[in-house]
């Protein structure tokens, strides 16, 4: 487990890891490719060009297309129990400027959801 409130990652991993899976590129994906060896792969959701200039990483960019039958999956893992969405925090719809200056300080961990009323 990697605490990004700890410090650089790549001071955090030893050894060096082979593979890197980005979620939010940016400056924590330019910090964390350092915790990467050379000849590894980095993995990003969120870059397209994810290994940088780097030399000697393999970079791959994945572009997730939505489907129907993606979202049928999703749905009956969330059924079963076995999909768990962790909210942090609900909001009326009227306070969305709120809502949005939070994710904007980062940090939040889960999702924020807004109410609309009926």
């Amino acid at each position: 487990v990697i605490d990004y409130t700890a410090g650089p990652v790549a001071g955090q991993v030893d050894p060096q890891v082979d593979v890197l899976f980005d979620l939010f590129g940016g400056d924590a994906l330019a910090d964390a490719r350092g915790a990467v060896r050379s000849g590894g792969r980095v993995v990003s959701l969120a870059e397209p060009q994810p290994a940088g200039d780097r030399e000697g990483l393999q970079g791959r960019y994945v572009f997730v297309h939505p489907s129907a039958d993606g979202l049928d999956a999703l749905t009956a893992l969330f059924d079963a129990g076995d999909l768990r969405v962790e909210v942090a925090a609900t909001y009326p719809l009227e306070q969305a400027a709120a809502a949005h200056e939070r994710l904007e300080e980062g940090h939040v961990r889960g999702k924020l959801v807004l109410e609309v009323s009926s």
